[in-house]
């Protein structure tokens, strides 16, 4: 990893940032922002610079002040899914600062970049003043985002049928086991959920019947062999 570089000319404000405009602290007031001046630090990140990893404990927020960094998850085989590209006046980090959790992506400087950086423990403070729902609600909301994102990841790099295998495990819950549970969803609800066309879910679920992997009665399905389906679902895409 290469090492940060720090510039010498003034880091900006944030009482009267440019970026303010598009920035999440612009509603704060002046002697809150004040504090954000004297709490933050500030530095540069040359080209290909990582900011963070996917699994890192998150110590605090980046405020992109110039540049572009790529936000990406790492999938199936070793494969990148770009997820985002920031620009200037966003935030990176914020999510697993304010989930109260791990990375779960990448953030990779694609040009030289100017950043502010808050330690976590200066939005705590902010964060306090918010209501217990409130704080609860951005929880949720982190947990919903990086749901989403995983499922778009694995839409893009996996098969159809890992996809299925892998969706089928999370409904029969944990263990090591036979397991049986109704489908909730119908063939095209799960095909749309699964992103594929439901003649594909339709043969992915006869074949994994056909390998003994699962029985179909209906809507119900029974797990056969746990573990030759688990590793079925850890298959990368052809």
């Amino acid at each position: 990893m290469k090492t940060v570089q720090t510039r010498t000319k003034t880091a900006p404000s944030c009482v009267s940032c440019s970026k303010q405009g598009r920035g999440a602290f612009c509603g704060l007031s002046t002697d809150a922002l004040t504090g954000l001046d004297r709490a933050k630090s500030f530095g540069t990140y040359p080209r290909g610079q990582i900011l963070f990893q996917a699994g890192s404990r998150a110590t605090g927020v980046h405020c992109l002040s110039s540049g572009i960094v790529k936000l990406y998850r790492v999938g199936a085989g070793g494969k990148e899914q770009i997820l985002r590209l920031a620009g200037p006046g966003d935030l990176l980090g914020h999510r697993a600062v304010l989930g109260e959790r791990l990375h779960d992506h990448d953030a990779e400087a694609m040009t030289d970049v100017e950043v502010c950086y808050l330690p976590a423990d200066t939005l705590a403070p902010l964060m306090a003043a918010a209501s217990p729902l409130v704080r609860s609600l951005v929880r949720k909301l982190v947990e919903e985002a990086a749901e989403v994102e995983g499922r778009l990841v694995e839409r893009s790099q996996l098969r159809a049928e890992v996809r299925l295998t892998a969706f089928l495990l999370h409904l029969a819950g944990k263990g090591d086991g036979p397991a049986r549970f109704e489908l909730p969803l119908s063939r095209q609800e799960l095909a749309d959920y699964l992103g594929a066309a439901p003649e594909t879910v339709i043969r992915a679920l006869a074949h994994l019947s056909k390998k003994r992997l699962i029985k179909l009665e209906g809507r119900f399905v029974e797990v056969l062999d746990r573990v030759r389906l688990t590793s079925a679902a850890e298959q990368p895409a052809d």
